[in-house]
């Protein structure tokens, strides 16, 4: 059972303490778009992790844990031990998850232009290739991204 502790009054902690999204409006949307290619708990798990990521002031386990925390009203260290968690989970596949976010980004869009960049990074670091959606407005939206050791192995 998750218990509600008292936060010390910084600057920092009221600004996670303004929910900007709240917490059963992340888990109904991940419930949506992944409810039917995962299991409900690993829903539950990334729905978590989403919520920490937009009310973290850092890219890092503590800091997605503090801001999952903070909007959800519980202590910190139960919130970085879920986000451990979900981060070790081998059950939750990234390209699993890939048909379900690209079904998302697309809508219902009859044409659309995707841009594909390839980067080496040198002889022995590998390759990256990220695929983006073109708006007819200018802007990109990212679909996804892959590094491989080689060229050949690129998709």
């Amino acid at each position: 059972m998750m218990t509600t502790t008292n936060v010390p009054d910084t600057k920092a902690n009221r600004r996670r303490a303004k929910v900007r999204v709240a917490p059963a409006t992340i888990a109904q949307f991940t419930n949506e778009l992944l409810g039917e290619t995962l299991h409900e708990g690993r829903v539950d798990s990334i729905a978590l992790g989403v919520t920490g990521v937009l009310h973290a002031g850092h890219l890092s386990i503590h800091a997605i844990g503090r801001g999952l925390a903070a909007a959800r009203g519980t202590d910190a260290k139960h919130g970085t031990k879920q986000v451990d968690r979900l981060l070790s989970n081998t059950g939750v596949e990234l390209w699993r998850l890939f048909e379900s976010w690209v079904r998302f980004v697309v809508g219902d869009r009859q044409e659309l232009v995707v841009a594909l960049d390839a980067s080496g990074f040198g002889e022995d670091a590998g390759n990256r290739t990220q695929s983006v959606i073109l708006s007819s407005y200018g802007g990109a939206q990212r679909v996804g991204a892959q590094t491989s050791s080689s060229a050949h192995a690129l998709v």
